[in-house]
């Protein structure tokens, strides 16, 4: 079947885009060929003014629609990528809402006949709005077409960029490390996503280019009877695996917390293409960067499998791998244990607004409790914060202190702020809020 996400296209390189079926505003309607009932809902509701955010919005709110059921509250989680500078948002997420499936009636109320009002494009098939569901007939056979079209896409591609630039697009882990062989100690980048430039801007000297995204040994989950998850996974991917295994395996009851989690991460459009191993390279290359993927694998005691050459696959901690040059080195899959409901899996995120922000610090914690008695923790727990300073993860003293300790004794819980307090050393560059304030901040999520 077709996957249809949105994306942004300020990230996204024109090469890596070899594949797509990729769909802009003029595609999906216009004044001369008629207007797509998302366009024309918009400008009914007064959501365009200036206009330089529409086509944005629209198209975000197309591909949304694109085979299932919205609601409002998926309208309200879907555009925290879209900045709109005149309407103050309301106008636009009326429209939208007003295409949700429980749209209140007061919207409802607000929606004319809008085939009236603008000249919307209507199926020559049924007589009805057009959804743009329809195939366009481009005069070739279908099914043999698109299989001719499937064929390039998967197929490895190089590049001539310029003189000393080249772009490949590799298939499997082999054409990865043939590459390597080739280019000796050039400097190279693996690509993906290419989320990360939002946060870091790429290197001036790269020499090499290697498209990753195709390469389906990056994206296979299996059970063994850990969690094994491939780290060219997708974070929406990641996500919607995680909420579905939750529903179905006890002993991984806790991913649905790690799903909730990567919903705060960026906004949907970085999180369809930004995948796992993406994430954790920036904290490897960057260990002040706040990473939430590092610290909830942290958390429930994840541990990385990284493939190198000569078909090896080599297992480390997420600690270890803080500190691994991962030069002629491909993050391969992520393995998360089994834990029963004698875990308790906790995680949060203070940012200064509701999506696509930083944290200003961020915090996992695993717990196993005996709660009938009085809340003894059984092992050592787990407590991990990020946006401290670089070399923080742990906090180490806490965690000790606490082992085997009634938690909700109120001399224990006093205690444990103490030490917490005096091991939280936090570091102050702008434009991070200030120590004092993270601080307040990492000591209320423990007491939360």
């Amino acid at each position: 079947p077709d996957i249809i996400y949105r994306i942004v296209d300020c990230l996204v390189n024109v090469f890596s885009c070899h594949g797509y079926a990729i769909t802009t505003i003029e595609g999906i309607g216009s004044k001369k060929k008629g207007y797509h009932p998302v366009q024309a809902r918009l400008a009914q509701f007064n959501g365009t003014q200036c206009g330089y955010c529409s086509p944005g919005m629209v198209m975000n709110m197309y591909s949304l629609l694109e085979g299932k059921q919205v609601t409002m509250k998926d309208v309200e989680n879907s555009f925290g990528g879209n900045i709109c500078r005149c309407t103050g948002y309301r106008p636009i997420l009326d429209a939208f809402k007003s295409l949700a499936v429980d749209s209140s009636e007061d919207l409802r109320k607000k929606v004319p006949d809008i085939e009236e009002m603008h000249k919307v494009k209507i199926c020559e098939r049924n007589g009805k709005i057009c959804t743009g569901n329809c195939s366009v007939d481009d005069g070739h056979n279908g099914e043999s077409h698109n299989k001719n079209l499937l064929a390039q896409a998967n197929a490895p591609v190089h590049i001539k960029l310029a003189k000393d630039v080249d772009w490949y697009k590799v298939t499997t882990l082999q054409d990865i490390f043939e590459i390597f062989d080739k280019i000796n100690d050039a400097p190279y980048r693996l690509v993906a996503g290419n989320t990360g430039q939002g946060v870091y801007r790429i290197e001036e000297d790269i020499r090499y280019f290697i498209d990753i995204g195709s390469v389906g040994e990056l994206k296979t989950t299996k059970m063994e009877p850990n969690l094994v998850v491939g780290a060219g996974m997708s974070l929406t991917e990641t996500m919607e695996m995680f909420y579905t295994l939750s529903a179905e395996n006890s002993k991984f009851a806790y991913t649905k917390v790690l799903a909730d989690h990567i919903d705060l991460i960026a906004n949907v459009p970085v999180r369809n293409i930004g995948t796992i191993a993406g994430n954790l390279c920036m904290k490897n290359n960057h260990n002040e960067f706040p990473s939430d993927m590092f610290l909830m694998l942290e958390t429930v005691g994840a541990t990385i499998n990284i493939a190198e050459e000569g078909n090896k696959i080599v297992k480390m901690s997420l600690l270890s791998f803080l500190d691994l040059d991962l030069k002629h080195k491909v993050i391969h899959s992520i393995n998360l244990p089994e834990l029963d409901s004698s875990y308790h899996v906790r995680t949060f995120k203070i940012m200064p607004r509701a999506q696509n922000a930083h944290a200003y610090v961020n915090a996992g914690f695993l717990f196993k409790l005996k709660i009938n008695e009085n809340g003894k923790v059984l092992t050592k727990p787990t407590i991990v914060f990020g946006g401290i300073n670089p070399e923080f993860v742990h906090a180490s003293n806490t965690e000790s202190y606490i082992n085997g300790k009634n938690l909700f004794d109120r001399k224990v819980l006093k205690t444990a702020m103490k030490i917490l307090d005096a091991e939280l050393q936090l570091d102050h560059v702008l434009p991070d809020a200030s120590p004092a304030y993270r601080k307040s901040l990492a000591e209320a999520l423990f007491y939360k």
